[in-house]
C-alpha cells in the first residue's frame, strides 16, 4: 500500500489532470466525511480543494443528480 505525506498529496494536484472545484467550508465538511452529494460540477470527474487550496478528495458523478467520492486525500 501506497503511503503518502500530506505534502506529496499536495503535489498531485498539479499532475492530476481533472478540473478543479474549489468548495466552501459547509461543503468541505460533508466532502469530508464521504458523503454522496446532489451534483455540482458538469464533468464525469472533479479534483475537490477547499478554500486553502488543499486537495480534499476526486469526485465523480454517481447518476444525473448525485456525486460521490472516488479517492480521499483526507
Amino acid at each position: 500500500k501506497l503511503k503518502l505525506t500530506a505534502a506529496e498529496y499536495q503535489d498531485l494536484k498539479d499532475v492530476i489532470d481533472l478540473p478543479k472545484i474549489k468548495v466552501d467550508k459547509d461543503r468541505e465538511k460533508r466532502i469530508r466525511n464521504g458523503q454522496v452529494l446532489k451534483c455540482f460540477f458538469e464533468c464525469d470527474r472533479a479534483m475537490i480543494v477547499n478554500e486553502d487550496d488543499e486537495l480534499l478528495a476526486i469526485y465523480e458523478r454517481k447518476d444525473e443528480l448525485f456525486v460521490k467520492p472516488y479517492r480521499m486525500f483526507i
